[in-house]
């Protein structure tokens, strides 16, 4: 097992180091002179810290986007650099006077660098890594396919991914292993967990956005939804969701959109029929407008109360219309009936 420090950068350990000694001398002098020395000493020595973060930060970036990466390695160093500015940003703010205004501010400006770092990593990671090389990709462009689709076998093995997901959970997998393991073994170091729950986070933020973007068609890739593809689709969100555990509050809206694609089209028409009845008098072959709810308080409770009673809890109304007008299945049935 790594010891903890191993994921604080010997540099940032040395700049924290220059901060307090340049804090312990400026308590010789008197508040106007404190406020000049500070600005002069520590400002500089914080500037050439952030250079120096951004030349790694860089040469990380580009290595991860290599196909020959060592991921666990280049993890590693993404997480040092972030408790580095993690832990120098408590140093700056931890023990600072309403006199040393200049470092407050550059304390709040090491925290902003450190949220950035974290978002650098998980969006290289997601873009170049699972989308492109895990092919993450080409199992987004295929599921216009698989959501049309209405001869696939759904029978098959429920606890396995779309064959097209095998790499992306390998590269997955790999990043959240490693995550998990250091935040267990930084648990009662403080800061030094930083940067494993928040690079598990932002990914985790990232790839639940990914899945949710197929579920509500945002680009205009899936337009049709039939229940079976819903039902594999639904089966893999679930299974990507799992991967996350036990912290899966990412995935919370994205499960249930996915769930709301595969109900049975018998439950769904129900459903469809209640919601229309809102808006309209006799059957209503015309997709739902979401405006007709969203302009009337009243309307957009009760639908709201119906996907809640169906046990959809963190469905949003329109995430639900929109499911609905693409579920086209649901139109077939209620033109049979009428």
């Amino acid at each position: 097992m790594d010891p903890p420090s191993a994921l604080l950068s010997p540099r940032a350990e040395m700049f924290c180091a220059l901060i307090h000694s340049i804090q312990c001398k400026a308590n010789v002098f008197l508040p106007h002179s404190k406020a000049s020395y500070l600005g002069h000493v520590a400002v500089p020595a914080y500037t050439q810290f952030l250079d120096a973060i951004h030349d790694s930060s860089t040469e990380l970036r580009g290595l991860l986007s290599q196909r020959n990466v060592d991921l666990d390695k280049n993890l590693r160093c993404w997480m040092e650099i972030i408790n580095g500015t993690q832990v120098a940003s408590l140093v700056l703010l931890g023990d600072v006077d309403a006199q040393d205004n200049d470092l407050s501010r550059v304390g709040r400006s090491m925290e902003r660098l450190r949220d950035v770092l974290v978002d650098e990593f998980a969006t290289t990671f997601v873009e170049k890594v699972l989308m492109e090389r895990a092919k993450l990709a080409s199992y987004i462009m295929r599921c216009s396919h698989l959501l049309s689709s209405t001869a696939i076998d759904v029978s098959s093995d429920t606890k396995s991914l779309s064959p097209d997901l095998h790499q992306f959970s390998i590269m997955l997998t790999k990043v959240l292993t490693f995550c998990n393991k250091h935040s267990i073994d930084t648990k009662a170091e403080g800061p030094l967990g930083f940067a494993p729950s928040a690079i598990r986070i932002a990914v985790s933020n990232l790839v639940a956005e990914k899945f949710l973007e197929i579920a509500l068609d945002a680009h205009g890739m899936t337009p049709d939804v039939e229940l079976d593809g819903a039902i594999i689709f639904a089966r893999d969100v679930q299974l990507v969701s799992d991967m996350f555990s036990p912290d899966k509050s990412a995935f919370i809206r994205l499960i249930d959109a996915a769930k709301f694609m595969a109900v049975p089209t018998d439950k769904l028409v129900t459903l469809r029929e209640a919601i229309t009845g809102l808006v309209t008098v006799g059957p209503e072959q015309e997709p739902l407008d979401f405006r007709s709810f969203s302009v009337d308080s009243t309307l957009f409770d009760s639908a709201t109360s119906m996907l809640r009673a169906k046990g959809f809890e963190n469905l949003y109304l329109e995430d639900a219309i929109s499911i609905l007008n693409r579920r086209k299945d649901t139109f077939s049935l209620l033109t049979d009936e009428f």
